[in-house]
């Protein structure tokens, strides 16, 4: 083999290495799909590391497929993806390079995307336009993202103080009524409660959280020594709220109540009196217009 030979196999093996080099490039959704494989247990993690390197090095103005590769995946793998956006992020800052702000506020305005690749998006755009969260906000109210409809309902809030005491008192209830329509934390629920009835507002807070107040309880059972939590009373076996039931304290019988409550408490010693060491029972009952999957939500 002539020496021509030799340089034509060394510019076939750079040119084969480059166009992988490329390959490499320009396809991330390998890599993405290998990092969504990633499991708890350390399953997968190898090939995620290697995964993580090439996504690493990506070009800039990419980092939305990157954050794309959230959508549905666990929340390892969303970890490992977002800490491969921050090196990317991280060398567009070293070398001056601008983000791709229009593809990240396509993603941002996308609601069917990831809550936290979408938040993401929103930081990477407030670091580069201080206008973002002007823009943005205001339209926020309802995101399905807590934490960017938690600073949309702030900033509702901050509008309205920077009226001033002379706003007109139309433009407040405005302001103040969205804020409490969007809120969903009770911080910034009691926040709006007192700003709207100390402009005259009347708040029916229960009905507006959706609270169940009409009960029906019956009590009480015994309570000694706490071994009342694992018995099952009759009404645990069979309900019917039209039975009575022999006890200690005479015929039990389901009683009728409404808890008067902002927040829909129960309470017990109104409902059946002060008992000590007793055990008490709750019922109701609610129908929902359309089949549909609901949260139940239980304090105490």
């Amino acid at each position: 083999m002539g020496p021509a030979c030799v340089c034509m196999l060394a510019l076939g093996t750079a040119l084969q290495l480059l166009r992988a080099d490329q390959a490499a490039t320009v396809d991330l959704q390998d890599p993405i799909r290998v990092i969504r494989s990633v499991e708890p247990g350390g399953k997968g993690t190898s090939a995620a590391a290697l995964a993580w390197r090439r996504l690493a090095k990506a070009e800039v103005g990419r980092i939305t497929e990157i954050l794309g590769g959230m959508d549905g995946a666990n929340s390892l793998a969303r970890n490992w993806l977002g800490s491969a956006l921050d090196q990317v992020v991280e060398h567009a800052h070293s070398t001056a390079s601008a983000l791709p702000t229009r593809k990240l506020e396509e993603f941002l305005l996308d609601k069917r995307h990831d809550p936290q690749a979408r938040r993401l998006a929103y930081e990477l755009l407030c670091e580069t336009d201080k206008t973002t969260s002007d823009r943005f906000l205001p339209n926020m109210l309802e995101d399905p993202n807590p934490e960017l409809r938690h600073e949309a309902i702030n900033r509702a809030f901050d509008q309205a103080e920077k009226l001033g005491p002379t706003a007109k008192k139309e433009e407040l209830l405005a302001l103040y009524r969205r804020a409490f329509a969007a809120a969903r934390e009770k911080d910034q629920i009691d926040r709006a409660v007192r700003k709207l009835r100390g402009l005259g507002e009347k708040i029916d807070l229960a009905k507006h959280l959706g609270l169940i107040v009409d009960w029906k309880l019956i009590g009480p059972f015994p309570n000694a020594e706490k071994k009342g939590i694992d018995t099952a009373y009759p009404p645990e076996q069979k309900l019917d709220t039209t039975t009575t039931y022999e006890s200690k304290q005479g015929k039990l019988c389901w009683c009728p109540y409404v808890s008067n409550d902002e927040y829909g408490i129960v309470n017990f010693n109104k409902g059946i009196g002060e008992h000590k060491e007793a055990i008490a029972y709750a019922t109701t009952e609610f129908t929902s217009r359309a089949a549909h999957d609901a949260e139940i939500r239980v304090g105490y």
